[in-house]
């Protein structure tokens, strides 16, 4: 039995974005920081009772299925950013407006809050902080 490596040291980072208050001004800045892929676009948002609707770009599905191991933690940064920031439970994320499907997942069922998004160099959390400012959370892993 092969036992998981452990970190044998952390880096935690605080980096702050601002951006303009609505979804397209959220995506475009976590896009210009590099946290979601280049290109990724609001096609359409809408928030009913307790989960936020959001349907992305083409390029925002393709960027995901080429990042592979960090697939995860981009849907996962997503969804804990908007449900932070729109004080919602869940997110249901489509692309073009159809289902996400990639090698590792298919996004069909709304997508809670994930409380460690962990993979083996990095992870990102986005935690609203006001209506316009959102800290990121970067931890480097170095094995």
């Amino acid at each position: 039995i092969a036992a998981t490596p452990r970190p044998s040291w952390v880096i935690h980072t605080i980096s702050d974005i601002f951006f303009n208050g609505t979804i397209d001004g959220l995506v475009e800045d976590l896009v210009s920081f590099n946290a979601l892929p280049k290109g990724s676009k609001v096609n359409s948002f809408s928030i009913k009772g307790n989960v936020a609707k959001i349907d992305l770009s083409e390029e925002f599905g393709k960027g995901v299925n080429e990042a592979r191991t960090s697939e995860l933690m981009i849907v996962g940064s997503l969804a804990n950013t908007i449900i932070k920031y729109y004080n919602v439970e869940f997110v249901e994320l489509t692309v073009k407006g159809e289902i996400l499907e990639t090698g590792l997942a298919l996004y069909d069922s709304p997508i809670p809050f994930q409380a460690q998004i962990s993979l083996y160099k990095y992870s990102f959390c986005f935690f609203g902080i006001s209506r316009k400012h959102i800290n990121i959370f970067l931890f480097f892993f170095f094995f």
